[in-house]
């Protein structure tokens, strides 16, 4: 059984490197990374890979963590997705897209969210299957909550681009959102 420490004893055992507390810290927010990963990287094996890159990074440069500026999951969040993109980046995986001005959220008739209704699984099934241009700037915007300004700053495209980028995501998870659905009655129906 281990031992369950606090962030502050962990953070300050690892700046000792004492092998215990980077243990606890690996333990701790490695399931969380690889998740992280998983959501940019669309790939489990470049996912594990870039948790021990994550991991390295944030082990190397712990003293320039500084508590008063954020909370520490929101730092290594931070440099866990900015190396998931210049790995995106590397391989120019991110596609151009062209402009497109209409966007709609995804609301069933009765108003309530359809989203609520889904298994978090489908969902980031479906996600994943969105091509990587999609797929980075969604999760960049609609999960790690970042403005189309900074989504741009760290993809170098246009604001516009951005939002094009997470429009056609939207649009194309409505898309299989709706199909799922009408499977849904149509199985329902026999």
């Amino acid at each position: 059984m281990s031992k369950t420490y606090k962030i502050q004893e962990i953070l300050a055992g690892c700046r000792k490197k004492q092998a215990k507390y980077q243990r606890a810290l690996v333990d701790t927010y490695a399931g969380y990374l690889h998740t992280t990963c998983k959501r940019y990287l669309n790939d489990d094996a470049s996912a594990k890979d870039m948790v021990q890159d994550s991991l390295m990074k944030i082990f190397e440069n712990l003293e320039k963590y500084d508590a008063g500026k954020g909370n520490f999951k929101a730092w290594i969040t931070t440099i866990t997705i900015r190396l998931c993109l210049t790995k995106l980046n590397k391989k120019n995986l991110l596609v151009l897209d062209l402009d497109e001005r209409h966007e709609s959220n995804f609301v069933t008739s009765e108003g309530q969210l359809i989203l609520d209704k889904m298994q978090t699984e489908y969902l980031l099934e479906m996600i994943k299957e969105l091509p990587d241009g999609y797929r980075v700037v969604f999760n960049m915007a609609a999960i790690d909550g970042f403005s189309h300004t900074e989504i741009a700053s760290h993809l170098n495209i246009t604001e516009l681009t951005s939002r094009t980028r997470l429009s056609r995501a939207r649009r194309t998870l409505r898309h299989k959102i709706n199909n799922l659905n009408k499977q849904e009655l149509w199985v329902n129906s026999i």
